[in-house]
């Protein structure tokens, strides 16, 4: 079954590239087809796989491919030849929502994983990023992606004001879509390629990445 998945916010430093990286290596160790689409502006999935094959002298497990937002032309054909994949397309977006390119990507992606952390600057953009998405489903036909919400780089539990606001901020995505696991920061999640997962890696992403198959498998049905 062919499935795409946008990773997107327009906050950057959230985890974007990082989630879609390590999600498409936990899909090839399940033995799942995938291959990722980079067209955020700083190619950083695109630029690390050429470093990953210099450096391991080894060939590529899954297709990356880079691709400039900016000309929407482009963007239309590369989705419609995503959608044509026998397997998960993941792409990771750029977080400037102004480009025009974002628009026929965000239009026809089946999910769109959003990566949040907790401070107050990144919920407040995660929040204008969400009513941006709403408009747009709003106003293009056939847009109906499924949020995906993943509180990400979670370093500490918080006190008792502070979960709280937490679960407010839980609530208010819950409306409009599903609140993932809570993705940990760890080191081991910083030392990542687009070869191979490792097996602390699996242990660290399990959770999540397992919510979200069961959700692509389940609109299967």
């Amino acid at each position: 079954m062919n499935h795409i998945i946008t990773f997107a916010n327009q906050k950057g430093g959230v985890g974007k590239s990082t989630l879609a990286i390590l999600f498409a290596n936990y899909l090839y160790w399940k033995k799942m087809n995938v291959c990722i689409i980079d067209t955020d502006l700083q190619q950083t999935i695109a630029q690390m796989r050429k470093s990953d094959l210099d450096f391991y002298a080894c060939e590529a497990p899954y297709s990356v491919q880079g691709f400039p937002v900016s000309d929407v032309d482009t963007m239309r054909q590369l989705m419609e030849n995503a959608r044509k994949f026998d397997g998960c397309v993941l792409i990771d977006a750029p977080g400037n929502l102004s480009q025009d390119g974002l628009i026929p990507i965000l239009s026809e992606t089946d999910f769109i994983v959003c990566p949040y952390r907790y401070d107050k600057a990144t919920t407040a953009s995660t929040s204008t990023f969400v009513k941006t998405i709403l408009r747009m489903m709003r106003e293009i036909r056939g847009m109906k992606p499924q949020l995906l919400f993943t509180p990400n780089n979670i370093y500490r539990k918080g006190n008792m004001e502070e979960k709280r606001v937490w679960k407010q901020f839980a609530d208010t995505f819950e409306m409009v879509g599903t609140v993932l696991p809570t993705m940990p920061t760890r080191a081991d999640l910083e030392r990542i390629d687009t070869i191979d997962i490792t097996t602390s890696q699996k242990e660290i992403v399990r959770d999540t990445f397992e919510y979200i198959i069961k959700i692509i498998k389940d609109s299967e049905l």
